[in-house]
């Protein structure tokens, strides 16, 4: 009962907000690690507080993106290595051919295949600062999603999906960026949650110890008090993180060392998840439609569900992805608060869950999500 009034509370007041354009500055404590030396393994240093700040874009973005100019040759700023990630080795038929065009577009790649016992062994080594957090995780989906974090930090490369198909090499937009975000096609987050600009971890190519990646490992600990796997190690986690990171950082330009680049959509993922066909096409009939929503319908008129580009590098095949259909459901299915112990810990967290409870109720179609939550018997941990 507690956890549906502050559920109820935090809805108005957020609402009061999420009108406009905010930033939203709160504390939250995050691990401070340290490295050794010796063995290369990550310690935590000391617990420390710091100021978690975010801001969503909900001005329309605009419905092409223009071409971008790439080194043709010259050194790789990231690592010239792939890194996929599988319960064992036995990778199911449907993505094998993913796979092969991974190793087809990158031959003079390092190929670097990562089953859960690997992860383990892995994190164990060295990070164990993040060891209880890892093996406590409720869903083996989010340890996925933590390990791929510590992985670019410890080896630097890309990091790929099993269901992310390769259109063409990578080589040059490697070149000319030190790390790499991929981001969901804007409709997905208008639809849901009235904004845009989601980072996705489907898809990441970073240099190794690059201070971005050290922030996401840094902050699992923190996160990993929200009930949904989205919001603790994964893709709303990763933009919250990344906001932070350039409003901490206003002077590092996307190109530099340091130096963040959350991709358009059209060169990663530019194809809509198909089962939001019939809901989009419902939305769109309507006669009223407010703020992002007219630019959602706009570009669902012209494009469809999208596809690849001549910008393209990779795409993301959401009708193959039955082995991760939990994943798909959260959007639906996201509850913001869990039952997280003591009140220490409540208030402790307390911004995390705002920032969470803001992005999943800040969209008009918050109705339409309840009752999709109903005909979806959405578990109750999401």
């Amino acid at each position: 009962m507690l956890v549906w009034c502050l559920v109820l509370i935090a809805y108005h007041g957020i609402l009061l907000f999420a009108t406009v354009l905010q930033q939203q500055v709160e504390k939250v404590f995050v691990y401070k690690s340290y490295t050794n030396n010796t063995t290369g393994a990550h310690f935590p240093r000391e617990e420390i507080e710091k100021d978690i700040k975010i801001n969503l874009q909900v001005e329309p973005p605009p419905y092409e993106i223009s071409a971008e100019a790439f080194p043709n040759n010259g050194s790789f700023r990231i690592e010239k290595t792939i890194h996929q990630i599988w319960i064992d080795k036995n990778i199911p038929e449907d993505f094998r051919k993913y796979v092969l065009s991974l190793k087809e577009h990158h031959r003079n790649f390092v190929y670097m295949f990562w089953t859960d016992k690997m992860a383990l062994q892995f994190v164990e080594a060295m990070f164990p600062m993040i060891l209880p957090f890892y093996v406590n995780y409720r869903h083996n989906l989010q340890r996925a999603d933590a390990v791929r974090y510590m992985i670019l930090y410890e080896y630097g490369g890309v990091y790929a999906d099993l269901d992310i198909v390769s259109l063409r090499p990578l080589d040059p937009i490697l070149r000319k960026y030190s790390c790499i975000l991929s981001q969901e096609p804007h409709i997905h987050p208008i639809f849901y949650n009235n904004f845009y600009g989601l980072a996705c971890n489907a898809f990441m190519a970073c240099r190794s110890h690059h201070p971005f990646m050290k922030i996401l490992v840094d902050n699992l600990p923190s996160f990993s008090v929200a009930a949904g796997v989205l919001d603790s190690t994964g893709p709303r986690f990763v933009t919250i993180v990344y906001r932070n990171y350039i409003v901490d950082h206003p002077h590092v330009n996307k190109t530099d060392a340091d130096g963040v680049y959350l991709a358009p959509p059209e060169y990663f993922m530019p194809s809509l998840d198909p089962t939001l066909q019939n809901e989009l096409e419902a939305l769109c009939s309507k006669t009223e439609l407010i703020h992002l929503q007219k630019w959602l319908c706009e570009k669902f008129k012209r494009h469809g569900l999208g596809g690849p580009t001549n910008y393209t590098f990779t795409d993301h095949n959401f009708p193959l992805n039955k082995a991760k259909s939990s994943l798909s459901n959260s959007y639906r299915c996201n509850s913001v608060f869990q039952e997280i112990g003591t009140p220490n810990s409540i208030k402790r967290h307390k911004v995390i869950l705002t920032l969470i409870q803001y992005m999943n109720t800040s969209s008009p179609l918050l109705e339409v999500r309840k009752r999709q939550r109903k005909s979806d018997n959405c578990p109750s941990d999401y």
